[in-house]
């Protein structure tokens, strides 16, 4: 079962990809804000994604910040063709730049790595 992560922005959303297996995330690229909603629905349906993983972007008291009104938009959309659920994505653009990469593609990787842990990590208990 695959999975496509994203971190969306303002600007570009950052998309990700797991293996088949849904264990190991890897970025997979970067689109424009304003014109990434055909290109993920053709990318979930081209690489057999079962959900969408999305970044729940929260400021540091966890209420939901000016970006996450725009994401809610995107996710409502992609919902018509695919599931969606929400990971936090606190620090995930600075761990990505810490890790030498600092690109929206890394951070989204970040997300849906976080994701993939926790959902087997639920298996496990």
């Amino acid at each position: 079962m695959r999975y496509l992560g994203l971190d969306v922005g303002q600007v570009r959303v950052g998309v990700a990809l797991s293996d088949e297996g849904g264990t190991i995330a890897f970025p997979f690229g970067v689109l424009s804000r304003t014109t990434c909603i055909d290109q993920i629905r053709a990318i979930a349906v081209d690489q057999s994604v079962a959900t969408v993983v999305i970044g729940e972007s929260l400021d540091l008291d966890g209420n939901e910040n000016e970006v996450m009104r725009d994401v809610r938009d995107l996710a409502k959309q992609l919902k018509k063709s695919v599931p969606v659920v929400f990971e936090p994505e606190q620090f995930s653009t600075q761990a990505a730049s810490r890790l030498g990469k600092g690109t929206d593609a890394e951070a989204a990787a970040i997300i849906l790595q976080s994701y993939l842990d926790r959902v087997s990590e639920n298996k496990g208990a």
